[in-house]
């Protein structure tokens, strides 16, 4: 097991595209897969793993300029969560030019509990907040504890119709920080959905 005493954070740099894709894929599955047991028709969930987390991808994510991914390692570089955003993609009726969105945060299941989703986190909205001030920064959410690493508070349950069905999201607002240009941040946090080609997606990226 790596060491996660002392997690270090850095940005993902082009290296990094086939290690992360393999952290990216093995966080993906041990959260739907192991943890929610969603039920993933084998051939759409080969083509969502493709799609997503290949080497290729990753490598695209990494070099695009409008995005930015953080990797939270051990000690020794071993990779333990990440952290990816970007413009939003998310198509609902509130969304803006210049919004944000937080595509990604993962731990591994031995990483978590010590801090290191909150660091993340926090970097993350530091970043949207500075880089798009006064947007707003949308998220796809895979579980309802995540909403406590950014110090934020729950207000609502809300619908949302991001793929052609009604779909629970819940409303959470993040504080951003004091010297960031926007006071706060609004994220609609999307449940998991059921299994099928059409909603098997973490944003809609």
């Amino acid at each position: 097991m790596p060491d996660i005493d002392t997690p270090v954070i850095r940005p993902a740099t082009p290296q990094d595209a086939a290690p992360l894709a393999a952290l990216k894929l093995a966080a993906f599955r041990q959260t739907f897969l192991e943890d929610f047991a969603v039920p993933y028709p084998p051939a759409d969930l080969a083509a969502f793993e493709e799609g997503s987390y290949s080497v290729e991808k990753v490598a695209a994510e990494i070099a695009d300029p409008t995005h930015a991914t953080w990797i939270g390692t051990d000690a020794d570089g071993a990779m333990l969560g990440y952290a990816h955003v970007g413009p939003c993609k998310l198509p609902h009726a509130d969304v803006q030019p210049g919004d944000g969105e937080l595509y990604q945060i993962y731990l591994l299941r031995e990483a978590q509990g010590r801090g290191l989703g909150g660091r993340l986190m926090a970097l993350a909205l530091d970043h949207l907040a500075a880089t798009r001030p006064g947007s707003r920064v949308d998220a796809f959410v895979t579980s309802i504890a995540s909403l406590g690493v950014a110090g934020g508070t729950l207000t609502g349950l809300v619908w949302q119709d991001s793929t052609g069905g009604a779909q629970p999201a819940l409303e959470f607002a993040a504080q951003a920080p004091a010297q960031a240009p926007s006071a706060a941040i609004t994220v609609p946090v999307s449940c998991p959905t059921p299994p099928s080609t059409t909603t098997m997606n973490e944003s809609t990226m």
